[in-house]
Parts: C-alpha cells; sequence; structure tokens
C-alpha cells in the first residue's frame, strides 16, 4: 500500500509541475508581449539568446518554488 501512495504521489507531484511550468511559460510570453512588444517565439527562432536565458532563469525560478509546493502536496498524500 506504501508503494502504491508513492507512486500516486509521485505522479500528483508531476502532474503538478508540468501544469505549474506551462502555465509560467504563458504568463511570462503574454507579459513579454505586453510590456516589451516582444513575440517571443519569433525572436527565439531569431536567435535572441538574452531571451532565451532570461526565460530559462525565470521558468529554473518558478520551478524552484514549485518545488516546495509539491513536495508538500506529496508528503500530505503519503501522510508523512
Amino acid at each position: 500500500a506504501a508503494v502504491g501512495m508513492a507512486v500516486i504521489a509521485i505522479l500528483v507531484g508531476f502532474l503538478a509541475a508540468v501544469i505549474g511550468i506551462i502555465w509560467a511559460y504563458g504568463v511570462l510570453t503574454r507579459m513579454m508581449g505586453r510590456v516589451a512588444g516582444l513575440d517571443v517565439e519569433t525572436s527565439l527562432k531569431e536567435g535572441n539568446t538574452a531571451l532565451g536565458f532570461l526565460l530559462g532563469a525565470a521558468i529554473y525560478a518558478i520551478a524552484t518554488v514549485l518545488s516546495t509546493g509539491v513536495s508538500g502536496i506529496s508528503k500530505a498524500l503519503i501522510g508523512m
């Protein structure tokens, strides 16, 4: 039973992390489009490495924050 709960906790945590990162990427691209007037997809295809680095750093920061929440969800599901 414990292994089953651990697998469910991992799957829920993974799903929450993926949804959170996809949502954050959408928010970041819309924000950059509105504030800076950039089309993020086109700029990245043209080789704008500074924008790529900025997006990567922002997604890393968001993933770090989300990892704490996912860890809490997993612990609550397992009952630790």
